[in-house]
C-alpha cells in the first residue's frame, strides 16, 4: 500500500480502541462533555490547506466501542471510512477471538485500506461483505439467521486532490447507516438522506419503540428478526448480513468547505463546546431513535479557502 495510513486497533482499554498511526504523531485527549470518553487525534495530511480529525468512544463503561476508522493519503487523493459494528446477538459468532461486531468493522477497513485507490467504492463494499460472509464459513452461516451474522455498517469517501492541493471530485458509497455531511455556508447538508429501512418495517419498528422504551437490547433484536428478514425490507444493508448487499452510491458536485463522516451513533451534544470548532453546535443530532447503544466514530476533513470541494474539469 503506497499511502500514509491511520487505523484503529484494538487495546486494552474500557471505553475505547485507541488508533494506532502507521506514520505520523497522535492525541487523543478526551472531548467528551459527559458520560464515557470521546478521543480525539489530529490526523498529519501532507496535502495543503487540509485538516483532518478523527474522534472515537463507547457509550458504555463496560466495553470499547464496536466502530472503527480509517485515513489513507495516497500522493493524488485522500480515502477516508467509518464503521459501525452491527450490535451483536446472542448468537452472533466470535471470529478468531474477537467479538462479531468489532471483527466485521476492522475487517470492513482492512478490505477498504488493501484495495487499488482507484477502484470503485461500491464494488470495494461489495467484496468486503462476501470476505465477512466467508470468514466464518457457509455452513455456519447457513445455519445462522442474516441478523445473527458478524455486520457492519459502512460510509467510505474518495477524495481526489490536484497537485496544488484542490480538491477536484468526492465520491462515496455507504451500506447501512453511516453517514455522509457536507457543510457550506448555508449550514450542514446530509449526502447520504435515503432512510435504512423501507416505509412498511420501518413504522413497524418505530411502533414497537415506542410501546416498549425499557426494552432490553437483545429483547428488541428478537423483533428485528422477526420484522427484517429479506433485504426487500431494507433501503440499504449492513455489510455481512445478506448475500447481495444494496449500497448507495453518493457524488459530490456542489462546493464545500468541510466533510463529516460519522457513525449512527455519533450523539453531538456529547461534544465539548470546543470539540470541533463549532461543529457540534451547527451538525443536527444524529443520534438514531430506537437504538439502544451508541458509539462515536467521526472523521471531520476541512479545508481552507483555496481548497474547496469542486467537481473535476
Amino acid at each position: 500500500m503506497d499511502g500514509l495510513a491511520a487505523a484503529f486497533e484494538p487495546l486494552d482499554s474500557r471505553h475505547v480502541r485507541e488508533a494506532s498511526w502507521l506514520m505520523g504523531a497522535r492525541e487523543s485527549p478526551n472531548v467528551a462533555s459527559s458520560g464515557p470518553p470521546i478521543w480525539r487525534w489530529s490526523i498529519p495530511l501532507r496535502g495543503p490547506g487540509l485538516r483532518l480529525e478523527a474522534f472515537l468512544g463507547s457509550a458504555s463503561a463496560d466495553r470499547p466501542t464496536q466502530d472503527a476508522l480509517l485515513a489513507i493519503e495516497y500522493p493524488d487523493r485522500l480515502v477516508l471510512a467509518v464503521a459501525d459494528g452491527v450490535t451483536p446477538t446472542h448468537r452472533t459468532p466470535h471470529v478468531a477471538g474477537v467479538d462479531g461486531a468489532r471483527h466485521a468493522a476492522c475487517a470492513a477497513l482492512g478490505h477498504i485500506a488493501r484495495a487499488p485507490p482507484d477502484a470503485e467504492l461500491a464494488r470495494v463494499l461489495r467484496t468486503v461483505n462476501t470476505g465477512l460472509l466467508r470468514d466464518f464459513g457457509g455452513i455456519a452461516c447457513a445455519d445462522l439467521h442474516p441478523r445473527d451474522r458478524p455486520q457492519t455498517a459502512v460510509v467510505v469517501v474518495s477524495i481526489r486532490i490536484a497537485s496544488h492541493g484542490a480538491i477536484e471530485a468526492v465520491d462515496a458509497a455507504r451500506a447501512a447507516d453511516c453517514d455522509l455531511w457536507t457543510h457550506r455556508c448555508s449550514g450542514w447538508t446530509l449526502e447520504t438522506p435515503t432512510p435504512l429501512l423501507a416505509d412498511g418495517p420501518r413504522q413497524a419498528l418505530e411502533r414497537w419503540d415506542a410501546a416498549h422504551p425499557d426494552a432490553a437490547v437483545q429483547e428488541r433484536i428478537r423483533v428485528e428478526k422477526r420484522l427484517l428478514d429479506h433485504p426487500s425490507r431494507w433501503n440499504l444493508t449492513a455489510l455481512g448480513r445478506f448475500e447481495s448487499p444494496t449500497i448507495e452510491s453518493v457524488a459530490i458536485e456542489r462546493e464545500a468547505d468541510a466533510l463529516v463522516l460519522t457513525s449512527d451513533g455519533a450523539d453531538l451534544s456529547r461534544f465539548g463546546p470546543e470539540a470541533t470548532m463549532g461543529l457540534a453546535a451547527g451538525l443536527p443530532d444524529l443520534e438514531s431513535t430506537g437504538t439502544r447503544h451508541h458509539d462515536v466514530a467521526m472523521l471531520h476533513l476541512e479545508t481552507t479557502a483555496i481548497t474547496r470541494l469542486r467537481r473535476g474539469t
